[in-house]
């Protein structure tokens, strides 16, 4: 059966109320033909393909796709979230929990690649997912998917987003926190949308946006600024000025207030380009044509930067680099491990400033620098206004050490990589290990960073500070993981194979990807014992074992096969195969460990 057939059987079993234990066997079987073809169409028209080759090549070439639906947007992994249950057994909670947070972190990480169409059903995948207790803090999910609206220039006009109803007592506190960026985002984009529609000369389209201007600004409880309402009686102008097919009176009328590319220039400088990053694409040629002194390149080409994830965010553009030269020229080496980094970060900017560690690090925790790193001059004003009120030169200062950058009226922050690694030198010079630690969870493990970049931290910190390492992360690594598998049932490896829900995905009897159990713990348990599970597993899968599972019937001679242990546990394969060995190494290692604990 193809996805859309499981889909179709789901609302109905929905309609119906069909015991759960039905709707999670579909549920399932939907899940593992994510990627089946689309046959969207065929029903509709069956009648007139089944005996017309004609009309069936025409079918062919202009409906039926072989591209997977997960290489052009997150759309059936996102339905399949709206259409989730309460009652669905662990394996398919925890697996809906996991495959929600991939497509979080992904539209945090990537804002431009979201379609408009997966934005569109988010608010309804975010509400099930809240109500059937698969997320339990909805606010930072709202935040990501509000600044991913505003990022992508979309409405967020209440009827367009549809989320504020079912969290109202969040939505509030999200208006009370980002009532200033609201009233910025919103006053752009009606200022754009009805200049747009004024120079096209769209009087419907110009009254349209006007209506949906106050509407908006009503619903989020905003006065309409009086510089919106006086470019607005400019715009109009321009309309009223083309009714009297006049073109003197025209020029009179607005040539003298602005030149129209005049205006055009200040409309993209104020609301396309305020204060972005100067992007870096060829780090070798940027560092061979810069005037920096030989010595300091030798520094820079001494280290494969691009390879270095500790230091990956100060190469991606010019501010982030020039940072990284003047660190460099002040202390003639690039730092070796993450301790190292904050301590000499911290160290050099308040060498380069009149700025004290307590600010900065009043000012870290002020600022939500993971959901936004610019901000208008006044609103940062206010934001750091008790740090002001106390030192009228801290906003300067903060840009002479280079930690913001200023342009016009706007700031940012250089990158979050700083602050982060500023807040943690900190917590070092003032011996706060716990804290240190706390915070190296919240801001990499627990954060939206990529797996290989929790793994590089985690393997730094066990070589540089193996005491704290064990004592901070380690041993609550252990308790967690032993914690949650006391909850599954069955033996050792029953508990085991449901934790790690590991699936894997086979192409042409080659091993191409898969999903598991992405928890942090499981990730510090690994660079403790110095192998990954996943990939021990994974080389299990010899063209003997494809073979194998080609026999039982668990990969497909054509297409894309989904193996999971649990099915290679049914078959009886998991000692054959050598993967009962790997899985009982791992155990014995938490037993191990737990006890020293």
């Amino acid at each position: 059966m193809y996805y859309s057939q499981y889909v179709e059987y789901l609302r109905i079993l929905d309609i119906i109320g069909a015991p759960i234990e039905i709707y999670e066997t579909i549920y399932e079987k939907a899940l593992d033909a994510i990627d089946t073809d689309s046959i969207l169409f065929y029903d509709k028209y069956k009648i007139i393909l089944q005996y017309n080759d004609k009309e069936i090549q025409k079918y062919n070439s202009n409906f039926k796709t072989y591209e997977k639906y997960s290489d052009i947007g997150m759309g059936r992994f996102i339905q399949l979230l709206t259409m989730y249950n309460t009652g669905n057994d662990n394996n398919i909670k925890n697996k809906m929990k996991q495959i929600f947070m991939i497509i979080m972190r992904n539209i945090n990480n990537y804002p431009e690649l979201v379609l408009s169409e997966d934005l569109r059903v988010m608010p309804e995948a975010i509400s099930v997912m809240y109500k059937n207790g698969l997320l339990k803090n909805v606010m930072p999910i709202l935040e990501i998917y509000m600044d991913v609206l505003m990022r992508n220039w979309k409405s967020i006009a209440m009827y367009d987003i549809e989320i504020n109803d079912d969290f109202p007592d969040v939505w509030e506190k999200y208006l009370e926190k980002h009532r200033y960026e609201i009233a910025q985002y919103l006053e752009k984009y009606y200022t754009a949308d009805i200049c747009m529609a004024a120079m096209q000369d769209d009087k419907e389209e110009f009254e349209c946006s006007i209506v949906l201007c106050e509407e908006c600004f009503f619903q989020y409880k905003l006065e309409i600024p009086e510089n919106l309402k006086q470019k607005i009686e400019i715009y109009r102008s321009w309309i009223e000025d083309e009714d009297t097919n006049n073109e003197e009176i025209f020029f009179q009328n607005n040539m003298k207030k602005q030149d129209i590319k005049e205006i055009q220039n200040e409309f993209e400088k104020d609301f396309l380009f305020p204060i972005r990053p100067k992007k870096i694409d060829n780090l070798p040629e940027w560092i061979a044509q810069s005037g920096i002194p030989s010595e300091i390149k030798s520094i820079l080409c001494s280290k494969n930067l691009q390879d270095d994830l500790l230091l990956d965010k100060f190469i991606n553009d010019e501010d982030s680099l020039n940072f990284l030269v003047k660190f460099i020229n002040y202390e003639m080496q690039l730092p070796d491990n993450i301790c190292d980094i904050t301590k000499k970060f911290i160290n050099y900017v308040l060498k380069q400033s009149n700025l004290n560690q307590e600010d900065i690090y009043k000012f870290i925790e002020n600022v939500n620098y993971r959901e936004n790193s610019t901000w208008p001059q006044e609103q940062l004003k206010e934001m750091c206004s008790d740090i002001i009120l106390e030192n009228e030169m801290f906003l300067p200062n903060m840009v002479e050490a280079g930690i913001l950058i200023k342009s016009q009226h706007w700031y940012r922050c250089l990158n979050d990589s700083l602050l982060i690694y500023l807040k943690l030198g900190i917590l070092l010079s003032q011996n706060k290990i716990a804290d240190f630690y706390k915070s190296i969870k919240e801001d990499f493990l627990d954060g939206p960073d990529i797996y290989e970049k929790i793994v590089y931290v985690c393997t730094n910190l066990y070589e540089t500070d193996y005491f704290n390492f064990k004592k901070y992360l380690l041993v609550p690594a252990i308790k967690g993981i032993y914690q949650e598998l006391l909850q599954h049932k069955g033996n050792w490896e029953d508990k085991l194979i449901d934790y790690l829900d590991y699936e894997y995905e086979c192409e042409n009897n080659e091993i191409t990807g898969g999903i598991g159990n992405g928890d942090t713990d499981l990730q510090i348990i690994e660079v403790f014992s110095g192998s990954e599970l996943w990939s021990n597993i994974e080389e299990k899968f010899t063209k003997e074992n494809i073979k194998k599972l080609q026999e039982v019937g668990i990969i497909k001679q054509k297409g894309i096969s989904k193996i999971t242990l649990k099915m290679i546990q049914e078959k009886g394969l998991l000692h054959e195969f050598g993967i009962h060995e790997e899985l009982e190494i791992f155990w014995n290692k938490i037993n191990k460990y737990k006890d020293e604990v």
